[in-house]
């Protein structure tokens, strides 16, 4: 029995062994070798911050951003914003001047270090060549406080820094110091501010929607205002009016002459959100009338908080 027994096993060993080996070799071809690893694109959701229209206020955007291993993803971080906002994203509005580039980043503890080029500093396409007092106390200071906070939360997004300190390498003019002074911000200031923070104030959250919607019916401006009256909140969508017939609901409405917003709630997904506004109303015939505390509805839409035409609706029923 032993004899028989042995042959037949050395046989079975001889077939399987084949087998084995074939199930643990990989084929050469389809192999990486360590710097073509190296070369393959990383890929990872970032949050952007873009100006919101031409208010003065950003709006998130969040697009998956493919990098190369060997780029920080700050710097990967500040490039897109640099590029701007998607196609998909049509409200928003980029913030830096055309030709400006990031050059390098750094960390030390909880300040990151962003290097730019010069032309950070230049003007922007459509800036006259010689600024008045007026835009310079106004649009033009805005957009560049609105580019710093951009770049502020985008890169604090994560939590790891606190700080954000910008230097600008400038091949022009001598300057004692590489830090951003205030002269960038259109005072006649050489002064160093301190590193950037994270600048909740300048975010869409949807109190600031809200606020922009009320703004604009309490000022006359009802377009920048119903610019936030979108889609609907129910399931199968009714017809929703045109833009002219939403203006004509809203200046057949009392003129809001005071409102008051709360931060309201977000729902546990964020998609929704819901604020408390109290409003002073002024009739033709001069006699005023307040509605408090009443709530508004709110949707995410494309990184913005809008108003649902239901919500809107019921706004104009309860103002009557």
């Amino acid at each position: 029995m032993k004899k028989s027994f042995l042959p037949g096993l050395l046989a079975l060993c001889l077939l399987t062994a084949p087998l084995v080996g074939m199930a643990q070799t990989i084929a050469p071809q389809s192999m990486l070798s360590a710097q073509a690893q190296d070369e393959r694109p990383l890929k990872f959701s970032a949050t952007l911050y873009f100006r919101y229209r031409n208010t003065g206020y950003l709006a998130r955007e969040t697009r998956e951003l493919s990098v190369a291993r060997t780029v920080p993803d700050e710097m990967a971080l500040v490039s897109a914003l640099l590029e701007g906002p998607g196609s998909l994203s049509p409200q928003l509005s980029p913030l830096f001047p055309a030709g400006t580039q990031v050059l390098s980043t750094a960390v030390d503890g909880e300040t990151l270090f962003i290097t730019f080029n010069e032309a950070l500093l230049g003007r922007y396409s459509d800036e006259a060549v010689v600024f008045s007092a007026g835009y310079s106390q106004g649009e033009g200071a805005l957009r560049r406080r609105l580019a710093m906070a951009s770049l502020a939360n985008t890169l604090t997004e994560s939590g790891l820094y606190s700080r954000i300190q910008v230097l600008v390498r400038q091949e022009k003019i001598v300057s004692n110091s590489m830090r951003l002074s205030n002269r960038y911000y259109l005072l006649d200031d050489d002064t160093l501010p301190p590193p950037l923070s994270r600048q909740e104030e300048y975010v869409l959250t949807p109190r600031a929607s809200a606020e922009v919607f009320f703004s604009g019916w309490q000022s006359g401006d009802f377009t920048s205002g119903l610019r936030l009256v979108k889609g609907s909140e129910a399931r199968v969508p009714a017809a929703i009016p045109s833009d002219y017939d939403l203006k004509t609901a809203l200046e057949q409405a009392p003129k809001l002459a005071e409102f008051l917003v709360t931060p309201g709630t977000l729902s546990l997904d964020g998609q929704t959100a819901v604020v408390t506004v109290s409003l002073r109303l002024l009739s033709p015939d001069g006699s005023e009338r307040l509605v408090e505390r009443r709530p508004l509805r709110l949707m995410l839409r494309e990184g913005v908080y809008t108003i649902p035409y239901e919500s809107f609706a019921r706004l104009m029923e309860a103002v009557k």
